[in-house]
């Protein structure tokens, strides 16, 4: 018969080989976990990840939202030296973000670090400087790494423009397309097609 230190150092050994993952990360009970709901999470300081991470769960993955616009033919007049935002917007795809039409952006549901891109193609009167840039929250905060310009040659030319950057965006933030010129008077523009996207590459600094 064992004596009882013999006994207590077998429990703990015996503790110990459960506690342990395949990998050796002591703490981590994967018997418990498997039998209690309780333990749905395992926190870890660093993840390194072998082959294809493929989300599986509905509404799982990282956050993601677009709005876009397509063919269109409606124009919007925009005064000199003026930020006006973009409309005519659709909703496009979406997880755990909320792209709305009817506000023209797409609403931040989760803060953190965000990749995102923008490309247009847009008519309007020829000789005319147009600015183009992301923002947030109804035009209060612009996003000087992604800002791109473009002069059309005449009118009735269509001209392309395109930019990515990234932003650090709270929850509850908006974020929206802006255009603006410099011509003097007030001057027209067509986005004809659209596409404003964002993807969460990272946690909130």
């Amino acid at each position: 018969m064992p004596t009882l230190n013999q006994a207590a150092r077998q429990l703990s050994q015996a503790s110990n080989r459960r506690r342990a993952t395949p990998k050796g990360a002591a703490g981590y009970d994967n018997a418990r976990e498997n039998i209690d709901p309780h333990i749905v999470t395992k926190v870890v300081a660093t993840q390194e990840l072998a082959g294809k991470p493929v989300f599986t769960s509905q509404g799982g993955g990282l956050p993601l939202g677009e709005i876009y616009i397509y063919n269109n033919s409606t124009g919007q007049t925009i005064a000199t030296g003026t930020w006006t935002q973009v409309t005519g917007l659709s909703a496009g795809n979406s997880v755990n973000m909320t792209p709305n039409a009817t506000e023209d952006h797409i609403e931040v549901e989760k803060s953190g670090i965000y990749f995102v891109t923008m490309s247009a193609s847009f008519s309007g009167d020829g000789g005319v400087t147009w600015f183009g840039g992301v923002f947030t929250n109804n035009g209060s905060v612009q996003y000087n790494n992604m800002h791109t310009h473009r002069k059309l040659g005449a009118s009735g030319d269509v001209g392309s423009v395109s930019v990515s950057g990234i932003g650090n965006f709270n929850s509850g933030d908006t974020v929206e397309l802006w255009f603006r010129h410099e011509a003097g008077v007030n001057k027209d523009i067509v986005v004809k097609d659209c596409t404003l996207s964002m993807v969460q590459i990272g946690a909130p600094p």
